[in-house]
């Protein structure tokens, strides 16, 4: 008799259901509005992934982010103030408050505004002011004026270019004192 059904008689999936290489990300609600990094040295990453190209570090203590998403072990977070955007490690930051900020691509209102201009256009821009932080490139003007939100640390002013409305580091001896741009 027959000893058990016909190899014809099986069926055989020609689609098998993939096998996750990640868990899914999660959805709104799993997550903090808003996170804090703990930690100057906190680095910032391109992707959620192991192989995520490395910005360097923050630079800076105890600032606020806006969470856009979750995977694999980081967030993908917004800085409402410069509106830059990146991956950080979930273990990096805690939950924190939604902050007071200025909207992103606006220049920072300080009571007392303080202008520097480029001293050559081969000025370099950085992430942060330790010497791991990623190198954003060459100002690209001489005499271009910035806005200095603060500094100096470590060498280095935190500046706001007003004409590409972003921020970043710059050298402290790559500038000088300067009046408010002419319109």
């Amino acid at each position: 008799g027959p000893s058990g059904p016909a190899v014809a008689d099986t069926p055989v999936p020609t689609n098998p259901p993939p096998a996750p290489d990640d868990p899914p990300a999660s959805t709104p609600g799993e997550w903090p509005e808003y996170v804090r990094n703990t930690d100057a040295s906190t680095h910032m990453w391109s992707t959620p992934h192991a192989d995520a190209t490395d910005f360097g570090p923050i630079g800076k203590a105890s600032v606020t982010y806006l969470v856009l998403e979750r995977e694999t072990g980081r967030y993908h977070v917004r800085n409402p103030v410069n509106g830059n955007q990146f991956w950080i490690d979930i273990d990096a930051v805690r939950a924190a408050e939604a902050p007071d900020a200025t909207p992103a691509g606006t220049e920072p209102a300080t009571p007392t505004r303080t202008y520097v201009r480029t001293l050559m256009a081969t000025a370099r821009l950085f992430s942060s002011p330790y010497d791991d932080a990623a190198d954003f490139g060459p100002v690209g003007q001489a005499s271009l004026i910035l806005v200095v939100i603060e500094g100096p640390v470590n060498g280095h002013l935190h500046v706001y270019n007003p004409t590409t409305r972003n921020y970043a580091w710059i050298e402290s001896r790559d500038v000088a004192p300067s009046g408010p741009p002419t319109p």
